[in-house]
Parts: structure tokens; C-alpha cells; sequence
């Protein structure tokens, strides 16, 4: 909303973006990029937006205030995370760029995104190709039919946040998840059911069977879905099996420190560290290291002492 007015000319929204841009810097890094984009559509747009200095410099301080409490816990820190981002960008023996090989790897992704938007399914992946292929077109259309208002600002918008995520992750010197790029899914969750809206102003009963058809097909695959997930969810990682697997460590560790240690996926290992803090006994980092592994099959089954749905436990050795 704030581009759009940017994009209006509004200058004064040169204030909220900045700060909307400056609590991104605390939350999480996949929020990174959209600095680059913001920056990148301020240079697109620079012929039609002039700003006053001081607009820019109240800004510059709504960007920088919210970042003030992680600027100096840096600073009491000793700038330990400041060096280490550092040295995952510069530091470290050279290697080899892995930029044009990340780069299908990113777009397949957003590829993905867009498939599990439309509940396509992902084999062949050229059927996801086609489809994003007649989206853009029917997106043109809208366009010149002037059925959609402002195309050049959603154009320009769209584009340069696909652009910004692809390079800026092909790019990055560590492994990405794939969440990482979860702000294109929820642009596509935005723009996608616009597109599909329109279909029946250009091609009316046409448009209204196409329309039809493809929410009854998300309709039939989501129920589906939920219903395979009610039937085995005794077999996946639910939170239900992640407290089971906290409440054995904490009866095994019997007040004694202990530590963890996880054998998953990255990212996979959210809500543990949670869920011990509410069970009152939380991991330390020495003592006895418990092992917690999800899925369960990333280990032998002779190896495991515990298991609830997908996660596994293992005890610490006894050497």
C-alpha cells in the first residue's frame, strides 16, 4: 500500500515504508531482500518522485530507530554478528561461485510457489510452465482491456520483487530454505485470485466455467489433503509429538543439565527450545546431549530410544 502511494506520488509514504523497512532488519533475514526491491523501485521510479530533504532525513531516522535495540545489543556484544556476517560473505578460503547453478534452483521454486497456489501438480514441470505462461498473458490482457487499474505500477512491482528474490538468493553464500522466498508466495496468494476474478468480464460463460472449475479442483485437492493429514497424523511431526518428545528428555534428564542436539532438515527444528521453556527444563548446552531427529528415518531403527509420529530421540551415549 505504501509503494502504491509512493507510486502516486504521495511522498509523505516515504516515511512508513522506511519504518516498515526498518523493523524487517529485527525480525528475520528472509525480510532482507525487500530492501533491495523498495531501493530498486525507488531508482525505477526516480523520474516521477522528487523528495524534500527533509522528508528524507525523518526517513532515514524511521528506518534506523527500530533497528536501535539491535544496534546496540551488536555494540555490548562486540559486533560478534556484525563479524560473522562478514565472514559468510568475505570471510573463509575462496570457492567457486555458486550463483548460476543456484539460479534454476531459485526460479524452480517460485515455480513451485506458484503451482501450490493453483494446486497444480508438480510433475511434468512443464505444466507449470505453461500455466504461469497463460497467467502472464491473461495479465496482459487485463492490462491493455484497462481491466485492471495501475498495471505498470503492479507490473513493475511484481517483476522486481521475482528479480530482487532470484538474484539476491542465487547470490547468498549459505544454504537457503525455501521459506526464504515465502514473500513471492504471498504476493501470488494476492494476485492469482485477481486474475481469477476477471476471467468472466472478458470471457464471460467461458470465464465462468474455467472459474468454476478451477476452485472446485483446489476445493477437492484441500479437503483431500486435510483428510490425509487427519488419518496419518500419528505419523508426522505435529506439535502433539514434538511435547511427547520434550516431555521424554525431561523425564530422562531428571533435573540434570542437558543439551540438545538435532539431526532434521533445516528449519525443521522450530518449537522445541519453546516447548522446554514451558515445560520448565531447558536445554543448557552441556551436560547430557539428547538427540532429537525428524524424520525418524534418518536414523536406523536399532538406533532410536524413542519415538512419537516422525520425530525420534536419542539418548546420549554411554561411553
Amino acid at each position: 500500500y505504501c509503494l502504491y502511494k509512493l507510486w502516486k506520488r504521495k511522498q509523505w509514504y516515504l516515511l512508513p515504508s522506511a519504518a516498515i523497512l526498518g523493523m524487517f532488519t529485527s525480525m528475520h533475514p528472509s525480510h532482507f531482500p525487500l530492501w533491495f526491491m523498495v531501493v530498486a523501485l525507488l531508482f525505477i521510479w526516480r523520474k516521477k518522485m522528487q523528495y524534500s530533504l527533509k522528508i528524507s532525513l525523518v526517513s532515514l531516522f524511521a528506518f534506523l530507530a527500530p533497528s536501535t535495540p539491535l544496534f546496540l545489543f551488536e555494540y555490548w556484544r562486540k559486533w560478534a554478528m556484525t563479524k560473522q556476517l562478514f565472514a559468510i560473505f568475505f570471510g573463509g578460503e575462496p570457492h567457486e561461485s555458486q550463483f548460476l547453478t543456484r539460479l534454476p534452483i531459485m526460479t524452480n521454486i517460485i515455480i513451485d510457489f506458484f503451482e501450490g497456489v493453483l494446486d497444480i501438480p508438480v510433475q511434468p514441470q512443464l505444466l507449470g510452465f505453461f500455466a504461469l505462461g497463460v497467467s502472464v498473458t491473461f495479465a496482459y490482457i487485463l492490462v491493455r482491456k484497462k481491466l485492471i487499474t495501475d498495471g505498470v505500477f503492479h507490473f513493475t512491482t511484481l517483476s522486481t520483487l521475482l528479480i530482487t528474490m532470484i538474484l539476491y538468493y542465487s547470490a547468498f553464500p549459505t544454504q537457503v530454505p525455501e521459506y526464504y522466498l515465502g514473500a513471492v508466495r504471498a504476493m501470488l496468494f494476492l494476485y492469482i485470485p485477481v486474475l481469477l476474478v476477471q476471467l468472466p468480464k472478458v470471457y464471460g460463460r467461458l470465464g465462468w466455467l474455467i472459474l468454476i472449475a478451477v476452485l472446485s479442483h483446489s476445493l477437492v485437492r484441500n479437503i483431500g489433503i486435510v483428510n490425509n493429514r487427519w488419518q496419518n497424523a500419528e505419523q508426522m511431526a505435529t506439535l502433539v509429538h514434538k511435547e511427547r518428545a520434550v516431555q521424554y528428555i525431561v523425564e530422562q534428564a531428571a533435573g540434570r543439565e542437558f543439551g540438545l542436539s538435532f539431526m532434521t532438515p533445516l528449519g525443521w527444528n522450530f518449537g522445541f527450545h519453546s516447548l522446554f521453556r514451558v515445560a520448565g527444563h531447558e536445554p543448557v548446552g552441556r551436560g547430557l546431549i539428547y538427540t532429537i531427529v525428524v524424520p525418524k528415518d534418518r536414523v536406523y531403527q536399532d538406533e532410536i530410544d524413542f519415538v512419537s509420529g516422525d520425530i525420534a530421540v536419542l539418548l546420549p551415549s554411554k561411553e
